[in-house]
């Protein structure tokens, strides 16, 4: 089998942990092995064992709920998105307000998203939330599928968005576990598009990555899921909430400018050409190499620099990659954790593209996964006394 171009020297786990990994979780996914799995990844990962996996999301589920209970009352932001499926017409401020009460009630999200996340209209608000929060927190530590993965959720974005039931967690999650499994296309276009009508303005440059590699069924796959949300979000509200979405897009944007601007995660102006030209010419060039994790990431850290709309809280989407370079990256992935474990802001999020961008043209050469065992036992030169 060809090994990827970007699949590290295969150091091997020890013995113990050989034990500890014994299911092959890959298997799940139809992976000829852990291996394999590592360079379609193209970042290093330890495979958590089934049971490992349903420890993890058990645990995740426990702290989101534990925050969610004993915590503030359910943000302002979910209440609108639970309220969308309470209207006819969730583009309508007045609508909302209604269900909600008095107060500025805004409601951006494609209609796609609606047909996504149908099911949280069902139960309550409060119950509707803790579900939310425990959903997605799961689902990010399903999705990384390391036994450390736990370690993502001291990320101070993910936990905003954890407190604010935003859709950045579930992003994260959809994006990092397409970009693993692209050895799988029919599921990881699938991945793609549900992420793609949640927020179309972060996976903006990844069909690049896929261009670049040739994943054409993964782009068929991705297609033919949006066009069955597009049919089911039109079956569900009709034809015309489409028009309501696009006229209520320059409200929204001119509401937040003047509410959030100091909260954006983009550059200024036309320095948001930047990050777009300079990620859409890596996203490619990490998809010819075959290196989609690392594509994936540059792709999304681009968009989030270059976006008309992206704010502190989507900085977890890029969490579970960062987690991932800190495992294979060398200096680069500390430096990847490092931005993680700061308050969420444009410039973290400046880091992380930079690094990611060292990571897809690889420099420096050879800055492979630390050996943090070798540095604590290194030995000092022999003094040449008897």
């Amino acid at each position: 089998m060809t090994k990827r171009l970007d699949a590290p020297p295969d150091t091997g786990p020890s013995k113990s942990l050989k034990a500890l990994t014994s299911i092959d979780f890959a298997q799940v996914f139809r992976a000829a092995s852990p291996r394999d799995l590592m360079a379609s990844a193209g970042l290093r990962h330890q495979p958590a064992t089934t049971g490992v996996l349903l420890v993890q999301a058990l645990f995740a589920c426990f702290i989101a709920l534990a925050i969610g209970i004993v915590g503030p009352p359910p943000h302002p932001d979910f209440g609108v998105l639970w309220a969308s499926h309470k209207v006819a017409n969730p583009y309508n401020p007045a609508a909302l307000e209604a269900v909600l009460g008095k107060g500025l009630k805004l409601f951006s999200y494609p209609p796609t998203f609606l047909a996504v996340t149908f099911p949280l209209g069902w139960p309550t608000q409060d119950a509707s939330y803790l579900a939310w929060i425990a959903f997605s927190a799961a689902a990010l530590m399903v999705s990384i599928r390391h036994a450390a993965a736990p370690l993502v959720l001291l990320s101070p974005a993910v936990l905003m968005t954890g407190l604010m039931a935003q859709t950045s967690m579930l992003m994260g999650a959809l994006l990092i576990a397409a970009a693993t499994l692209f050895h799988r296309p029919i599921l990881a276009g699938i991945l793609l598009g549900v992420a793609t009508c949640i927020k179309p303005q972060v996976t903006l440059l990844i069909p690049l990555v896929l261009i670049g590699s040739g994943q054409w069924r993964v782009m068929a796959s991705v297609a033919a899921t949006g066009i069955i949300l597009c049919i089911a979000a039109t079956g569900l509200y009709g034809p015309e909430i489409w028009m309501h979405w696009l006229r209520s897009l320059p409200g929204f944007l001119q509401a937040n400018d003047a509410l959030l601007s100091g909260r954006y995660l983009a550059l200024e102006g036309p320095w948001k050409a930047v990050p777009i030209i300079l990620g859409a010419m890596l996203a490619w060039w990490s998809g010819r190499k075959g290196r989609y994790e690392t594509g994936v990431f540059v792709a999304t850290a681009a968009a989030l620099l270059g976006s008309v709309h992206a704010i502190d809280y989507d900085a977890a989407i890029l969490a579970p990659f960062a987690f991932s370079a800190a495992l294979s990256a060398g200096w680069r992935g500390l430096g990847c954790a490092a931005a993680m474990l700061c308050l969420p802001s444009v410039w973290p999020v400046a880091a992380l593209g930079g690094l990611a961008s060292l990571i897809a043209i690889d420099w420096p050469k050879g800055d492979g996964p630390i050996d943090f065992k070798r540095l604590l036992h290194r030995r000092a030169p022999a003094s040449g006394r008897s």
